[in-house]
């Protein structure tokens, strides 16, 4: 765990988290899906396993959202009362 950030939220930014957190409770739950061309991810892979180093497709995509998230922390944020 990083260390934790607290941003005084707005009143318009806690009346938008208070909607979407009631629409995400009160609306069903749907799954999206997208297609994503990995060509080059598959390279890498043979590149590193030929080099003796296997590496599966869950380390690469969590190293991915990992650099993301660093470069997006807002993305891994939650609401809280105040």
């Amino acid at each position: 765990m990083g260390e934790e950030h607290r941003v005084k939220l707005s009143r318009m930014r806690k009346i938008i988290g208070n909607n979407m957190r009631n629409s995400n409770m009160n609306n069903p739950k749907t799954t999206g899906f997208m297609l994503c061309d990995v060509t080059e991810l598959l390279k890498m892979k043979e590149t590193l396993a030929a080099a003796g180093n296997k590496v599966s497709d869950t380390a690469i995509f969590l190293k991915a959202i990992a650099v993301a998230l660093k470069e997006h922390p807002s993305m891994n944020s939650r609401l809280d009362e105040d």
